[in-house]
């Protein structure tokens, strides 16, 4: 956003500092030293004019422009044309500024708002483990452990993994959850039922 506003700021202020500041003479060092002769008679084709003060005074000759021509010097009409060029540029161009320095400021208020405790590090709603589903991946687990090395190994595992894990303390921090996460799931003592005795 920063670069934008800049590449935003830089042609207004450049095009307003060339129409504020000596445009007459930046125009006078234009005509003489850096247009062509092409340029010139591009210049006077467009705004119908002939050579800069007169016909006399570095004009490029075409059919309208010669040294019996009527037409006027390009001086005025060309620093008319650049005049309502340049201002066109920087209206333009700072009229989008309030609108840019909204945007800044509202991405700013967002980005204030995540922190820690309010976006980041949380996790969605729909993908957070309840007690209930917990204990449906406990018996999933619970019954590959039986199939795979028996009922008794598996009772063995699922007694240390209860005793480590940090569920018992959360769900007593929670208000006692834990013993009902505990009721409603504790089949784990029926394993020798649901498994086949041998490998």
């Amino acid at each position: 956003l920063w670069l934008c506003f800049a590449l935003l700021v830089t042609p207004g202020y450049l095009t307003y500092k060339q129409r504020t500041f000596n445009l007459e003479g930046k125009t006078n060092a234009q005509w003489s030293r850096d247009l062509n002769a092409k340029g010139r008679l591009r210049i006077q084709n467009r705004l119908h004019c002939c050579g800069y003060y007169s016909p006399f005074v570095e004009a490029t000759v075409s059919q309208t422009c010669y040294a019996r021509s009527v037409l006027p010097g390009c001086k005025d009409a060309y620093i008319r044309f650049e005049k309502n060029v340049l201002r066109m540029w920087y209206t333009i161009a700072f009229s989008l500024v309030p609108l840019q320095l909204a945007i800044m400021l509202v991405g700013l208020l967002c980005s204030n708002h995540v922190t820690y405790r309010f976006g980041k590090g949380m996790m969605p709603k729909a993908y957070r483990l309840s007690m209930g589903s917990m204990g449906v991946i406990m018996d999933n687990y619970a019954n590959q452990l039986a199939e795979q090395y028996g009922s008794d190994v598996a009772a063995d595992i699922l007694a240390r993994s209860q005793a480590n894990s940090r569920l018992d303390s959360y769900a007593s921090g929670n208000g006692g959850t834990g013993t009902t996460y505990m009721s409603s799931h504790g089949r784990y003592d029926s394993l020798g039922m649901k498994a086949p005795e041998s490998l």
